[in-house]
């Protein structure tokens, strides 16, 4: 690897391959994080993937109970994985407002506990 364009032009799958290892490798394993139950956060500062399609993910605990899962973000399958768990995931594009997105999400939020409450 001599630059950012020889990074580039290797495959996706293989640039992701890499930097999964890399984490395992300085980490030990990839990082976790705990969202509590019916709290909202953001994981645009853990996309890693230069080619990713969004610019951020909100991320929504909608249960009663604590849910973990792994970042940072390497690609589109993430989404699903962290939608298996339970989590509602919210992908902001380019074009999107994050905070019109982030506010709609909360309302929901806050209005799903006051039902409960």
């Amino acid at each position: 690897m001599h630059g950012l364009d020889d990074w580039l032009d290797l495959d996706m799958d293989y640039r992701n391959y890499i930097l999964i290892e890399f984490f395992k490798f300085n980490c030990g394993d990839l990082m976790k994080f705990v969202i509590r139950p019916y709290h909202i956060m953001s994981l645009g500062g853990y996309i890693v993937e230069y080619d990713f399609p969004y610019r951020d993910l909100i991320i929504v605990n909608e249960t009663p109970e604590e849910i973990k899962f792994e970042i940072p973000v390497f690609d589109g399958s993430y989404i699903e994985e962290y939608e298996n768990l339970g989590l509602k995931v919210i992908p902001v594009s380019e074009h999107d407002s994050y905070l019109n997105l982030y506010k709609k999400a909360h309302a929901e939020l806050d209005a799903l506990k006051a039902k409960l409450d």
